[in-house]
């Protein structure tokens, strides 16, 4: 079973933030995989992969001793079947809108 925490997180603004703040995760051994995705006029998007539960406040240090500064902060539990649930969805979703057009 995997866990996602998807962090808001401020003062990330180009590839060098970005890379700053992965390393600083990654430091951790329970994390499988970092994702940063900058959004402008907002706090970058930081996704944490684990495969167990990892404790959001050493998450928050880690990067708060990077330079950063942990806004939001949530957990998704089993994100596999979470992802294979929301993309079940979107392709019932096509399925009935393509056989609608068909009709």
């Amino acid at each position: 079973m995997s866990t996602v925490t998807e962090l808001r997180v401020e003062g990330i603004t180009g590839v060098d933030e970005v890379a700053r703040v992965q390393a600083a995760l990654r430091e951790h051994p329970e994390v499988r995989d970092v994702m940063v995705e900058l959004v402008p006029d907002a706090p970058a998007r930081v996704s944490v992969v684990t495969l167990e539960m990892l404790n959001v406040a050493k998450l928050r240090h880690a990067a708060r001793d990077a330079g950063f500064t942990v806004v939001e902060a949530s957990v998704t539990r089993d994100a596999e079947a979470a992802a294979f649930a929301a993309q079940a969805h979107a392709r019932q979703t096509a399925h009935s809108r393509a056989a609608h057009v068909a009709d």
